[in-house]
């Protein structure tokens, strides 16, 4: 009888194990599909702006992605993105969605240590915020280190600098040189564009090589 008993109780333990695996894979999945919805919708925004109507709808599809699995580094990368287009939409929610954003990073992060994507969301909204703290300058030099060519993580990271720029120590500001210098070979035009748009393309003068000069209007 006892044999019989553990026999069955194996089984059952087995067959509860295997239904959670394959819950969990079909929550992967599902939540896979939703956060391909969103950046289908991410692709789509970049060539017509949407209104707080279609950005609240999708945030909607990437809630649901979370909820399937909380732990995926891409949809909490995904659910940061959502908050900063609510907040250039509406000025009203602007404080709660930054700090909404910033805990989606920061989960990213938890997640994907080594994905300076998610590093450099915290140091941009860290920027947004005006704090410039040691948050501020671990998220940036984690963003540095890890993702030194990759072009959207310098863009974001030198919008974060001319933000913060007030505020940024002399090491700092010389980062910044070091880092307009490397976007000047391969993201000119936007990096001249971030330049002139926050009036630093002077101020940056005194810290880029004297063969950049030329190339942002300093000589």
């Amino acid at each position: 009888m006892s044999h019989t008993f553990l026999r069955r109780a194996i089984g059952l333990t087995l067959s509860l194990i295997l239904l959670i695996l394959s819950l969990y894979s079909l929550n992967q999945a599902l939540s896979s599909v939703f956060r391909t919805v969103v950046e289908e919708h991410f692709s789509y925004w970049q060539t017509k702006s949407p209104d707080i109507e279609s950005v609240t709808s999708v945030k909607e599809i990437s809630n649901r992605a979370l909820l399937l699995d909380a732990r995926s580094a891409e949809g909490n990368d995904s659910a940061a993105y959502l908050e900063l287009y609510l907040s250039a939409l509406d000025t009203d929610t602007r404080d709660k969605n930054y700090s909404q954003a910033l805990d989606y990073y920061r989960s990213a992060t938890h997640v994907r240590v080594n994905w300076p994507y998610s590093w450099a969301g915290i140091a941009y909204i860290k920027a947004l915020q005006g704090h410039h703290d040691q948050e501020f300058i671990t998220a940036r030099g984690n963003a540095e280190r890890l993702g030194p060519w990759e072009p959207s993580v310098q863009l974001l990271l030198l919008e974060a600098d001319l933000l913060s720029w007030t505020g940024l120590s002399v090491e700092e500001k010389q980062a910044t040189g070091v880092l307009v210098s490397r976007l000047l070979k391969r993201q000119y035009e936007r990096a001249n564009s971030l330049l002139h748009y926050y009036r630093k393309d002077k101020a940056i003068c005194g810290f880029l090589d004297y063969s950049d000069l030329s190339k942002v209007g300093c000589i």
